[in-house]
């Protein structure tokens, strides 16, 4: 059986309070990118495009989906576009932090428009496909892609199981999972680079560990926000004991939506925003920060951007 309707809104109340975090940071990035005219560059655009994916996320969970079909119906796409479309702009961030960094290639914005059509494009073509099967629905915890019609139980033999089950692998975990395997791939090999970098260059260790921790916790929050939800979703796929599953949907939900705060924390608040904030408020003893090539020598200084590498 589906949870009660008790059960469903003691979820609602749990899973707003932990999306009120990331809707705080990821205003903070969208604000800052508005009010600093001196972050208006490709790369932190790339980091607000991620924010206004998490921001989308976090206010599908302020949907009362509970309450009725129709604003099921709105959550699961909302949540079922925003969530793929966040995935997808940690690859395109990695990928340009790749080009910048590895290849050292100079002119980067020309692939703003292919970016967008991919982290954008692709979620939204996917988005009809759930609607063939009447996929959408409630999903263990909030309104997703549903295995199970409502007030029945499962039925590993039914086509809803099935579509669903099909649906859920094609528009979210398969392209996740893939996801996750190239950023942890393409951010070794920026952190190689790196190493290598400052090896050549003179540098302190409280930098060299400040850059590569950064580096580190980009794939990291990745995997350790959506390893829970990929528990919940699996053990959905194989079993569904009541009790089981209402704790996993409590933690699953609060590490899907603290993804977005983590997200705005770590690609958003870099040195470069903490230079504009400080430049603000202390405007005459503020000292210009060091440019980032003065520590990356010929590696592209776009990338200090999300390095947090610029020094004082």
């Amino acid at each position: 059986m589906t949870f009660s309707s008790e059960e469903k809104e003691i979820l609602y109340y749990v899973e707003i309070s932990s999306a009120i975090p990331s809707f705080l940071g990821t205003s903070f990035i969208c604000l800052a990118y508005i009010y600093f005219k001196e972050l208006r560059g490709f790369t932190f655009r790339l980091v607000v495009y991620l924010a206004i994916a998490d921001m989308f996320t976090a206010l599908s969970f302020a949907v009362p989906h509970y309450l009725s079909q129709e604003l099921c119906l709105i959550q699961a796409l909302v949540l079922n576009y925003s969530s793929l479309a966040s995935v997808l702009w940690t690859s395109v961030i990695a990928f340009t932090l790749y080009r910048g960094v590895v290849n050292e290639e100079m002119e980067l914005e020309g692939s703003e428009i292919n970016c967008i059509f991919f982290a954008w494009g692709i979620p939204l073509l996917l988005e009809f496909l759930p609607f063939i099967t009447e996929s959408y629905g409630y999903a263990e915890g909030w309104c997703w892609i549903k295995i199970q019609n409502l007030e029945s139980d499962i039925n590993f033999q039914s086509a809803t199981y099935r579509y669903g089950m099909i649906w859920r692998m094609v528009t979210y975990y398969i392209p996740l999972w893939i996801v996750i395997i190239y950023n942890c791939l393409v951010y070794w090999k920026v952190t190689n680079r790196v190493m290598e970098t400052m090896d050549d260059v003179s540098s302190d260790n409280r930098t060299r560990h400040l850059i590569l921790n950064r580096l580190r916790l980009y794939p990291f929050i990745l995997v350790f926000c959506q390893v829970p939800v990929t528990i919940h979703r699996i053990y959905a796929f194989f079993d569904y004991n009541e009790l089981a599953m209402f704790i996993l949907a409590i933690c699953a939900g609060f590490f899907l939506l603290i993804n977005g705060f983590l997200n705005a924390f770590v690609y958003g608040f870099t040195d470069s925003v903490k230079q504009s904030i400080r430049k603000r408020l202390y405007p005459e003893e503020f000292v210009q920060i060091r440019n980032a090539n003065t520590l990356f020598g010929s590696v592209e200084s776009q990338s200090a951007l999300f390095l947090g590498s610029t020094l004082m």
